[in-house]
């Protein structure tokens, strides 16, 4: 796998595109297009546990706190077209 860059990765039709949801995972931003085209799987990773210590305990009032549903969530995209991504 190889990160996306704006303005200088350049996707041939074919591609995979893995995006994670922007809540999770640092990850570049770019702005969609019609290239990527629906999403032809979406993964998601939901906690077995739906409570969290961290940062609730260390920076909060409360010990616990609900975690985010789902923990991770990734979007995989089939490219149909040659496409350079713009930033956002």
């Amino acid at each position: 796998m190889k990160p996306v860059i704006p303005r200088r990765s350049e996707l041939q039709p074919g591609d995979w595109l893995v995006v994670p949801n922007e809540d999770s995972v640092h990850r570049q931003s770019f702005r969609p297009a019609p290239a990527m085209g629906e999403p032809v799987h979406v993964i998601a990773r939901r906690r077995a546990f739906p409570l969290r210590t961290i940062p609730a305990y260390y920076g909060g009032h409360l010990p616990l706190e609900r975690g985010p549903d789902p923990q991770v969530e990734v979007k995989i995209h089939r490219i149909s077209e040659k496409w350079a991504p713009e930033s956002n």
